[in-house]
Parts: structure tokens; sequence; C-alpha cells
């Protein structure tokens, strides 16, 4: 007997032994019985031979069953989220933490490092019983601080639009050290300027740019002590706002992240405008409570302007230009932040501009990303650092395409000068920048 035959002989025992042969063999007999045979032969002999299992207008019974009880529980669980998330400390407990993070922060290591140089006795028992407009505390703003105490950063973030006001003692000198803008200074208005002024460069040299910028709502805390329907709300009516976009290369679609389809995650990822959960010093400072509720991505057709919805703040607008056509980039940004923001009561403070969640966005807000390929400049550090001093830039090498001489050129500036003045200054810098590759 062949190895072939013999394992159909084994086969067939087993279907023997089993009952199979058995059980198959009355199921045909009862169909071959049937007077008005079944159009459905398979399912007629499924049900005879397996007398307890559900026919399809049971399974369909059970699969509503299954839906429903999969609605109940995410349901459930966004209840369960609202009421986690809105449990807060009591006064007795905000004074017992910060009570606790002071002296952990004595016996931390470096006296320079991070809060140590800001947060001192007589700031907290000034400050520990003081409640913002929103009834923020010292606590919601510098609880990532706290955790975070050898960091050379000090970690502290608005609870609202009053926090910086209320707690000036503890932003004003961080406010300095960032952005070398003292109690004194004053932030100008809001100014976009003519456009034309703002040079195009030479795809040559200029890659890519990004630009952002920030806006919040007034009426609304910021992320530390958001609520479940402060999310909710802002993100309803950034919605209804955005539908609107119709015109100007602006018309697109948005994208929220709790019921987000694998397919538009995927092109979000690829596409490199994707926010993610996974900062450990924003979790510290209550960022991503209710995730992912209320966040969400309005993004245009053409995937070249889109605006994050609480993400850290509010609102936060981004340009981008796949050429060095800054021109453009400026105009699409404006045109976007205009038309949805004047529907809205925006966070803003005469002295500090446009409020932000992070003190080292206030001002215009504007970030600017600029990718240009340098080649003979940079053997020359001398002149690169002249360059960046002269313009505030930040430098720096980047292999995002692999090539060697990739560079991000970014701006330092965003609080004591106008919109325009802040582009400006960074389109000089690339200007000068060009000329000097140029000359080598």
């Amino acid at each position: 007997m062949s190895n072939l035959e013999k394992k159909r002989e084994e086969f067939r025992r087993y279907l023997e032994t089993t009952g199979a042969v058995d059980n198959l063999t009355t199921a045909l007999i009862k169909l071959y019985e049937q007077k008005n045979k079944p159009q459905d032969s398979v399912k007629f002999l499924r049900r005879e031979m397996c007398s307890d299992c559900h026919d399809e207008d049971q399974y369909q019974l059970l699969e509503a069953d299954l839906e429903a009880a999969n609605r109940k529980i995410c349901h459930l669980e966004r209840e369960l989220l609202k009421l986690k998330g809105s449990l807060r400390k009591t006064s007795s407990e905000v004074q017992m933490a910060l009570e606790r993070g002071y002296e952990d922060m004595i016996l931390a290591g470096d006296p320079e490092a991070g809060l140590r140089k800001i947060l001192t006795r007589e700031l907290i028992d000034n400050l520990k019983e003081t409640k913002t407009v929103f009834k923020g505390t010292l606590l919601d703003c510098i609880q990532a601080g706290l955790e975070y105490l050898d960091s050379p950063i000090a970690f502290a973030f608005a609870c609202d639009l009053d926090a910086y006001c209320v707690f000036s003692d503890l932003f004003n000198p961080i406010i300095e050290e960032l952005h070398q803008f003292k109690a004194e200074n004053k932030h100008p208005a809001l100014n976009w300027d003519e456009t034309c002024k703002i040079t195009q460069f030479d795809d040559k040299y200029v890659k890519s740019i990004e630009i952002s910028c920030i806006r919040n709502i007034a009426e609304y805390p910021f992320a530390p002590i958001m609520s479940f329907e402060n999310y909710d709300e802002i993100q309803k009516r950034l919605v209804g706002v955005v539908k609107c976009l119709c015109s100007g290369g602006l018309k697109g679609q948005f994208f929220d992240l709790e019921n987000m389809t694998n397919e538009a995650r995927k092109s979000f990822i690829d596409n490199k405008i994707l926010f993610k959960d996974d900062c450990p010093v924003l979790k510290a400072a209550n960022v991503y409570r209710f995730w992912p509720n209320g966040r969400g991505i309005y993004v245009n057709e053409s995937k070249n302007f889109y605006i994050w919805c609480n993400q850290k703040d509010h609102f936060k607008f981004f340009v981008k230009e796949l050429s060095g056509n800054m021109r453009a980039a400026y105009e699409l940004l404006i045109s976007g932040v205009t038309q949805v923001c004047k529907d809205f009561e925006i966070a803003h403070d005469e002295r500090l501009g446009f409020l932000t969640f992070s003190p080292s966005e206030l001002g215009n807000t504007i970030h600017m990303s600029v990718h240009m390929e340098l080649d003979k400049l940079p053997k020359n550090q001398d002149k690169l650092d002249e360059i960046a001093c002269n313009f505030n830039l930040n430098i720096k090498k980047t292999d995002d395409d692999g090539s060697d001489m990739l560079y991000e050129i970014t701006n330092m500036r965003c609080l004591g000068m106008c919109e325009f003045d802040t582009v400006k200054e960074l389109s000089d810098g690339i200007v000068a920048l060009i000329d000097a590759e140029k000359s080598m």
C-alpha cells in the first residue's frame, strides 16, 4: 500500500470512528427523501448535521445583539473616561502636592535645572491658594515640571488664558529666558502686511516650507483643566466652521481621531500630519486626558493645509509647500487662519499677544521650518553661525531624505514682533544663506 493510500485509509477510519460518515449519510438520506428539494442543499445539510447550530436568521439576531452590546460598551467607556477625567483635587490636596513637589525639588540634583531656579518657597506660599478664572491652580501649571525636575527646561504650561496674569511670578521669568522679553515689553498688534514683500526662493536650494500658528478660544480653558465637554464642544464648533471653507484651496474634510479609518490614519502618517499621545511631558501636564475624545484633523484636498484640533492648543494651523514658494505658503496660512478665526473670540493679551498652552509659543505663535540644500557653506561654520545670529535662526542638519546636504532652518522669535516681521526675518535669512552658498 502506497503512502497516499495509507493516509486515505487512516482518514476514512477516522471519519467512521468519529461518527462523521454516519451523520453525513443520515443527512443525505433525509435530503434524498425530501419531496420538495430545498434550493440551498448545503444549508439543509448543515442544519441536519448540527441540530444545535444556529440558522442564518438566528446568526443575524446574534450579530445585532453583539453590535448593540459593543455600542453600549463604547458608551460606558466614554462615560467612565469622562468621570475619571473630571476628578479634581481639593484645595488641601493641591497644597499638599505642591509641598511634596517643592521638597522633592530641593532634594533634586542640579539647583539650576528645570523649575528650581524659579520656584521659590515664597512663590509657592504666595500662589498655592490662588485660582484662575477657570479655577486653575499653580499645580495645574507646574505638574509636568515637578515630575521632570532634572530637565534643564522649566516645564510650566498655562492652564488657561488667565494663568499668565495670575501666576505671572512663575511665567514672567520663563518668558524672559525663552524670548528675552521683559515684563515691561509689549507685543505688537496683529499685522500680516503685504505678502508681495515675501521672497520666493529658488527650488534648487529650498526644497520645502512649513509654516504653523496657534489659536485658542477665549471662552475655554487650556488642556490641563479642560473637561470632556470642552473637548467635544471645541471640535463640534470647528467642524461647523470648516464646512464653509470652499474656496482658496482650503476645501477639505474633518477627521476625528476617535472614529478615524485605518486608510485615513495610514494616509496621514505617510504625509506626516498625524499627531499622537506619545509625549511623556505632555502626559504629565494632563494634555492627554479623555484621549482621543475631541481630537481631530481638518485636511484640505491638496493636503498642504491642515488644522490640528485639541492636540495641545485648541487649533494649530499648518501649511506645507513642497517648493521654495514662501509667498504662496504665507498667503494660504493667512487665508486659513483668517477665515476660521473670524467665527471665534480668540485668547489674546495686550502684552503677550496670542495666548498659548506653552509659553514658548506666545506672541504671533508662528513657527517656520525650511528645508534647503547647502553644500559649501556648512564647511565655513563661522559664516553659518554669523548668518544664524544675524537673523535669529536655528540651523541644523537633517537626514529626512538621506541627503548629506539637507538642512532645516527654523525661526527663533515669535514674541515681540508681528507676524510679517517674523516671516520676513526668516525669509531674509534664507536669502543670506543662498547668497553665501553661491559665493563659496
